[in-house]
C-alpha cells in the first residue's frame, strides 16, 4: 500500500505540473496521457482546471478497481515515464511557436493464445472495432476482454480506442459489427 500512496503522490505532483503549464501557455491547453498495458488501461486527461482533489479521486478510483493487476513496479515505472514526458514540456515552455513532445504510449500486443480465450461474438467485435481503432487500441481491447476485465458490449472497454474514447467522439460500433450478434 505505501507504493501505491507514493505512486498517487507521484502523480498528483505531475497534473499539477500539468495544470500549471496549461494555464500559463495556450500550446499546452491540453494533454493527453494514455497507459495501457497487459491488463489495464488508464488514461489520464488533464486540461486546464483540473485541480488537485480531482486527480485525486481519479488515482482513488483506479487503486480500488479490479482493472489494476499489474505489478506495482510497473505503475510506478509509468508515473516515472510520465514525470520525463512533463519535464520535457516544461523544458519547451518559453520557446514560442515549439510544438509539444508526444506523450508517452505502452501498448500491448496481444498473442493468438489469448485471442482463443475471447468468445466467438467478441472476437469477431474485435475484428470490426479494428478498423475504427489503432493498433494499440485493438490490441488493448483484445487483452482487457481476454482476461476477463469487461465485455465489449455496453462499453467495458472500448475507450480504449484512442482515436474515438480519447478524443471526445461518441463511440459507436462499426456497422460491420451487426453481424457479430446474429451468430
Amino acid at each position: 500500500m505505501a507504493a501505491y500512496g507514493r505512486m498517487t503522490g507521484e502523480m498528483l505532483n505531475v497534473v499539477e505540473r500539468l495544470r500549471a503549464l496549461a494555464s500559463s501557455n495556450p500550446q499546452f491547453d491540453e494533454a493527453e496521457i494514455r497507459f495501457t498495458d497487459a491488463q489495464q488501461a488508464w488514461h489520464v486527461r488533464v486540461i486546464a482546471g483540473c485541480d488537485a482533489r480531482s486527480a485525486g479521486l481519479m488515482v482513488a478510483a483506479m487503486r480500488q478497481s479490479r482493472f489494476i493487476t499489474c505489478e506495482t513496479d510497473r505503475m510506478i515505472g509509468r508515473t516515472a515515464a510520465l514525470a520525463r514526458y512533463v519535464a520535457q514540456l516544461e523544458s519547451v515552455q518559453a520557446a514560442p511557436g515549439t510544438k509539444p513532445p508526444i506523450a508517452p504510449t505502452y501498448t500491448c500486443p496481444y498473442t493468438d493464445a489469448e485471442l482463443a480465450t475471447v468468445t466467438p461474438t467478441d472476437a469477431c467485435m474485435i475484428k470490426a472495432a479494428a478498423k475504427r481503432c489503432d493498433n494499440s487500441g485493438d490490441t488493448c481491447l483484445v487483452r482487457c476482454l481476454a482476461t476477463g476485465g469487461a465485455k465489449f458490449i455496453g462499453g467495458g472497454c472500448y475507450h480504449v480506442c484512442a482515436r474515438h474514447g480519447l478524443r471526445g467522439t461518441p463511440w459507436e460500433a462499426p456497422a460491420e459489427a451487426a453481424s457479430c450478434t446474429t451468430r
